[in-house]
């Protein structure tokens, strides 16, 4: 298709405003993306991509903190006493201060119950003489070690 010419001639009148036209909108477009760039880099804090991936894998899986109220303070745990190598830990836990975790198997959405491992340095409980059995177990909690202080059997043996 042929390309037609215009047999009007465009005034200088029209070509001006054009241009005036042009420039206003370059002027305001310069004007609105200054207005959203940060005006220094100090107030923005950049990270790369790999420095945001690991903040959020550090923030999926960093065990739960406990307050400065709740580090001294002594709790009661119910639970599973099973022996893993030399350690003690107790499963499937129960109780208003039990920790909780999110696992693949709820795919993260739905937290669980969660294992907590006992420290009897002086063996007073006796440990050992528990497992398999469900106990409630008394100490201070610590990011998932608990410090024993006294165990007690809550019931007969775990299934």
């Amino acid at each position: 298709m042929p390309v037609k010419e215009s047999t009007t001639p465009q005034s200088a009148g029209s070509m001006v405003l054009a241009v005036v036209i042009a420039l206003a909108s370059t002027a305001a477009l310069v004007v609105f993306a200054a207005t959203q760039s940060p005006a220094t880099s100090a107030s923005v804090a950049r990270r790369s991509r790999a420095a945001v991936n690991a903040a959020e894998e550090w923030a999926i899986w960093a065990p739960p903190k406990t307050t400065a109220s709740q580090a001294g303070a002594a709790v009661t745990i119910a639970g599973c006493l099973e022996k893993h190598g030399s350690r003690f830990r107790l499963t499937d836990t129960s109780g208003a201060d039990a920790p909780t975790s999110r696992s693949w198997k709820s795919a993260f959405f739905k937290k669980a119950a969660a294992s907590v491992d006992l420290v009897d340095a002086a063996n007073r409980t006796k440990l050992a003489g528990h497992v398999g059995q469900r106990v409630s177990v008394t100490g201070t909690l610590d990011d998932r070690e608990m410090q024993v202080m006294s165990l007690q059997r809550a019931a007969g043996s775990c299934s």
